[in-house]
């Protein structure tokens, strides 16, 4: 959290890309939901953000509800533009006329997450009357749903509560309307890369789809080490190899890497939503 404040507060950047693998994932995810609920209040007042945050925090999309190809490309659109009008009125105005926080990560990008068990891993079962009726799998899901709620864990699009916004809420005691902690991932595009698994050893047991669990705007993207496609032996790690024969850097899972990374900030992290795939139900 100190390294992504010192980044924010530099004024040397107008965009972070966070990259996480495996249970750093889990970290990343910690990281970037405390660091944001701690300057959500300081970031700059709606009316400075254009008609994208209008749009954005209006709209009627919800994690738990499957997304249209055209809404994530909306979305991923729109937040990329909410970003860039953040740094306007922040990293990019001389030192002395910076009067608010910024929030630049535009993307998080996941590899082989082990959020895909993010029941197993971030909840507690669930204490209630019912309990005692349901399974612990069942708890399990119901703390989640509580912790999605009260904007603890927040989700792809975020999770639209009482009359507030996607974006933003009403706050009584300063009479405006600010960003509410639970905001991250309407602003923040989240592309989540994994090796399908085959049997146990072939693929990547610990990775899997996250967009049934963390929202339906998430991009979920299946990769191969061959161009030819098919499961490989125990490929966890393998997300950064350049080695792997017979395609070496030129393999789908290098490719989608660097395409989700997306350094020349065009189009590749918009045309992942037409590869990405739809995993039915619940991850977890």
């Amino acid at each position: 959290m100190d390294t992504l404040a010192r980044l924010h507060e530099s004024g040397r950047y107008d965009r972070i890309v966070v990259v996480a693998h495996s249970l750093g994932t889990v970290v990343a995810y910690d990281m970037l939901r405390a660091y944001f609920s701690r300057i959500c209040d300081e970031l700059p007042p709606v009316t400075l953000l254009g008609q994208e945050f209008l749009d954005v925090d209006g709209a009627p999309w919800q994690p738990e509800k499957v997304a249209t190809h055209e809404e994530k490309v909306e979305l991923r659109r729109k937040a990329r533009q909410l970003i860039a009008n953040i740094a306007d009125v922040t990293v990019r105005r001389p030192v002395e006329q910076r009067d608010f926080k910024s929030w630049l990560v535009t993307d998080f990008v996941t590899l082989g997450s082990a959020l895909s068990h993010a029941y197993f891993l971030m909840c507690e079962e669930a204490k209630d009357p019912d309990a005692a009726e349901k399974n612990g799998h069942e708890r399990l899901r119901a703390d989640f749903r509580r912790r999605v709620e009260e904007r603890e864990f927040p989700t792809c699009p975020p999770k639209r509560l009482q009359q507030d916004g996607l974006l933003a809420f009403d706050n009584p005691r300063k009479k405006i309307r600010q960003i509410h902690h639970g905001a991250l991932f309407g602003l923040t595009r989240w592309t989540n890369i994994y090796f399908p698994i085959e049997q146990i050893f072939w693929g990547d047991a610990i990775g899997g789809p996250l967009a049934p669990t963390f929202g339906r705007h998430i991009v979920d993207l299946p990769v191969s080490t061959r161009l030819a496609g098919g499961a490989d032996f125990f490929t966890h790690t393998a997300y950064w190899n350049v080695d792997r024969k017979p395609d070496t850097w030129k393999a789908p899972h290098l490719a989608a890497l660097r395409d989700a990374i997306n350094l020349s900030d065009k189009t590749p992290t918009i045309d992942f939503v037409s590869r990405g795939e739809d995993a039915p139900g619940e991850a977890g």
